[in-house]
């Protein structure tokens, strides 16, 4: 599979049964999750967010719990309206391994578990996310499931 950044801030992907969701966000960072269904894998990554820095530093330094959730909701995290959560709120699963990789030259998570297989993306809710928890902190970020593109 290759994802390349288009000029207009889209991208372009092409692969064989692959999921993407991605978003741009208003600071134009590059935000994006990748789904590879068949291989139980995720790859998250945040732009130009040093939780998200750190997370990855964690996970290198190989002292890290390794832990993800993704979530189901109506409303993005960035609304002021949403109600914040704590890291207790969350139904966190114990991934089966989690490293750092890197992706058109930046550095993104990636995890594996045989939950991915089962991840419905036509759910009746707007946004999915997906957050990663260390030993130290958790991050995370969500995307619109308009943005998701399904590649056959």
């Amino acid at each position: 599979m290759v994802i390349n950044l288009t000029d207009i801030g889209r991208l372009e992907i092409t692969g064989v049964n692959e999921l993407l969701a991605y978003s741009i966000t208003e600071n134009d960072s590059k935000d994006f999750v990748y789904f590879e269904k068949y291989q139980d894998l995720f790859e998250l990554h945040i732009d130009s967010f040093s939780y998200f820095d750190s997370a990855v530093e964690e996970i290198l330094n190989g002292k890290s719990s390794q832990k993800f959730t993704i979530t189901f909701e109506n409303i993005e995290t960035e609304n002021p309206n949403y109600q914040g959560k704590q890291y207790v709120d969350f139904n966190w699963i114990d991934a089966e391994s989690l490293w750092v990789s890197e992706r058109n030259g930046k550095k993104t998570i990636v995890g594996r578990h045989d939950l991915m297989s089962e991840i419905n993306l036509k759910a009746n809710y707007d946004y999915i996310g997906i957050y990663i928890a260390t030993d130290n902190l958790w991050v995370g970020e969500d995307f619109p499931l308009a943005d998701v593109v399904l590649i056959a």
